[in-house]
């Protein structure tokens, strides 16, 4: 749970940074919640991949598409109810001084790198699995 809370946290931070002028209509934790909803689910496809490939010897997944959609869905309302309906959010951003202990910078860094692994394992998952 202090994973999530402090990619949560960190991504938050960086959608803050991000808009200086503060023109965004979405709120930076409902982004944070459906770009962590998405790295979940990228990283689900690629654990899916790796199984389908290695035990079942097959590229084409044999779980219908839809269920990753339903999925996606089902992990972006429980992180929305998690985070923004429950107030977690208010709760990490008084005591993230306490919690995390490291500096902002490194904390967007981290978090930005796990973010972005995500679409990259993907990827390069794909070209490995179907190269072999």
């Amino acid at each position: 749970m202090k994973l999530l809370d402090f990619l949560f946290f960190f991504l938050t931070r960086w959608f803050e940074v991000v808009d200086k002028r503060k023109t965004k209509t979405v709120s930076y934790p409902d982004q944070s919640v459906y770009a962590l909803s998405i790295c979940f689910t990228l990283w689900l496809l690629t654990i899916n991949g790796f199984i389908d490939y290695f035990v079942f010897k097959t590229f084409k997944s044999k779980i219908p598409e839809y269920l990753f959609v339903i999925v996606a869905l089902l992990i972006y309302l429980g992180l929305r109810h998690l985070y923004i309906a429950k107030d977690r959010y208010q709760m990490i951003s008084n005591d993230s001084n306490r919690i995390f202990k490291v500096s902002e910078k490194k904390g967007i860094i981290i978090s930005l790198v796990f973010f972005f692994s995500s679409i990259v394992a993907l990827l390069v998952s794909a070209v490995v699995l179907h190269s072999l």
